[in-house]
């Protein structure tokens, strides 16, 4: 197994093929790929050296490797799933590592050219497996969320990173379910993140969906994505100025698919092209939204919040968030 990158057009239609990223005997899993506004960063784990460690490459706009393969992880044990981000001027990436004696959390810091700015962090301290983490950077620090089994069943957890690599605060238990809550995925909207992941609560694994603050309390409850019978698993999460868009493996069609879901904190209820959580501060009214001209009738016609006498941008309910989300494709 090796990695190989390939680039999409905006359509989605391949440019020029795949790029064959390393060349080792070993074998290379778990890529995570991350743009940096002039070139991408790519980690992740092979066991080349004999066990396995997560390593890191630089790759061009074009395509083309920077340079050699530089290692990330430390030797005595191996390490698994690598999740990496850009911060506009270093790369944070967090990992798995079992040289512990069980599974924990780390977390590094990269210089542009790949190279570890001083010791790995151990993120987790707990006699449970911590598993699969998912790293966000906010613009001033780090959120990673993971899984692990510390309170009897596979649970999410959250914490924060300052942009120096220190930890901040403790661990915050983000789900209490029944059943098994498995690999999440985290993203930042510039105000919260938003956070997905799987769980067997209702018999079979479904997709559910988390807001959680700035400083990692969770906001409101649980929302279940997916309501059919069939397998849903593996999420992944992204913002795109307006809302989120979760794609995830179903197997509602008797194989595995890949689906998708957007989501949006409220429905754009007078379709204008604005919802409250893009600053409509009358959904109501079609010649109210941001940018309108004033015409200074009482409403807030250009929704500057002068006058702001239905919502206040902030959703706080499910049925805010889920009024206009998208289940299949």
């Amino acid at each position: 197994h090796e990695i190989y990158f390939g680039r999409l057009n905006a359509d989605g239609a391949n440019l020029g093929g795949g790029k064959r990223i390393t060349h080792d005997p070993s074998s290379s899993y778990a890529p995570d790929l991350v743009w940096t506004g002039s070139g991408y960063g790519l980690a992740w784990q092979d066991d080349r050296d004999g066990a396995w460690a997560i390593w890191f490459a630089r790759v061009d706009a074009a395509g083309n490797k920077i340079g050699s393969d530089i290692r990330v992880s430390d030797t005595g044990g191996n390490s698994w799933n690598p999740s990496l981000v850009w911060t506009g001027t270093e790369y944070g990436v967090s990992w798995r590592e079992e040289r512990d004696g069980n599974w924990e959390i780390y977390f590094a810091r990269l210089d542009t050219m790949g190279q570890r700015i001083g010791a790995a962090l151990r993120v987790t301290n707990d006699a449970a497996s911590s598993r699969i983490p998912s790293t966000a950077w906010t613009g001033t620090e780090y959120g990673i969320a993971w899984y692990d089994n510390r309170d009897g069943n596979n649970e999410i957890y959250f914490t924060r990173i300052s942009a120096a690599g220190a930890k901040i605060g403790g661990d915050v238990r983000v789900t209490s379910n029944g059943g098994s809550s498995a690999v999440p995925r985290l993203a930042w909207t510039g105000t919260e993140y938003g956070l997905t992941w799987y769980d067997n609560s209702h018999g079979n694994f479904e997709i559910f969906f988390a807001r959680i603050a700035s400083a990692g309390a969770k906001i409101g409850t649980d929302m279940r994505l997916t309501t059919d019978s069939a397998l849903s698993e593996y999420p992944e999460i992204a913002w795109n100025g307006r809302g989120f868009v979760i794609v995830w493996q179903d197997y509602r069609d008797g194989n595995a698919e890949v689906y998708a879901a957007t989501m949006r904190c409220c429905e754009d209820r007078d379709f204008d092209g604005y919802t409250v959580c893009e600053g409509d501060t009358n959904d109501g009214d079609p010649d109210s939204y941001p940018g309108a001209d004033e015409l200074c009738d009482g409403t807030d016609n250009n929704a500057d919040g002068v006058i702001d006498e239905t919502c206040d941008g902030i959703c706080d309910s499910e049925s805010e968030w889920g009024a206009d989300r998208q289940l299949t494709t």
